[in-house]
């Protein structure tokens, strides 16, 4: 999934935002994309991220990034992650760098299908838990990257550089319900019931 966003933005090299959507949702707001584009343009220095919508058990409906920041990030995804991670990556930079606005349910969306977990055949959760988890030092890399790239002061660059630490906890706790053995297994089945799936 991720190398197919990325291609997507390859191919339009010149956009100025990019949005990471996907194709069973909708957005009722009139003008939803002004707001997204007010709200982009409030990063003085052209790197950011703009939450919208809210949705009951989707970590985050829509995601829209900056050009300056998919440049300084390298690519608009990682190519390497399965499932749900490639949202979970651009929350986890956008918060170490703190260049997120998010518009929540100002910008309503809604799920065309029911909403009962369309990752099917969800296999071996522990080891891309744990894998994502292994990775995060490249995710704490860019967004050094981001933060020195930035127009930020010198003191806030400090201080952005100085909580990335407690960040680490923070996102190791949050995926530990995918790292962990038990809970990834128990993960696993609930989304095979969720999709009326049995193991092939």
């Amino acid at each position: 999934l991720g190398a197919k966003y990325n291609r997507c933005a390859s191919r339009i090299p010149e956009a100025e935002i990019y949005l990471l959507w996907a194709d069973d949702m909708t957005v009722l707001t009139p003008g939803w994309d002004k707001q997204i584009e007010d709200a982009a343009s409030l990063f003085s220095d052209g790197m950011g991220m703009v939450f919208f919508g809210k949705l009951p058990g989707v970590l985050q409906p829509g995601i829209a990034v900056t050009r300056g920041m998919v440049e300084a990030m390298g690519e608009l995804c990682d190519p390497s992650y399965a499932y749900w991670w490639q949202d979970t990556r651009l929350v986890e930079i956008g918060r170490m760098t703190a260049r997120i606005e998010d518009l929540g349910s100002s910008i309503e969306v809604k799920c065309l299908t029911e909403l009962k977990g369309n990752s099917r055949g969800v296999r071996d959760i522990a080891f891309w838990g744990q894998f994502f988890d292994a990775t995060r030092p490249q995710r704490e890399a860019i967004a050094q990257t981001i933060i020195d790239k930035g127009d930020d002061s010198a003191w806030r660059k400090r201080e952005l550089k100085r909580t990335i630490r407690g960040w680490r906890q923070v996102f190791l706790q949050s995926n530990s319900k995918c790292s962990n053995p038990e809970s990834a297994k128990e993960l696993e089945a609930y989304e095979r019931r969720r999709n009326g799936e049995s193991w092939r």
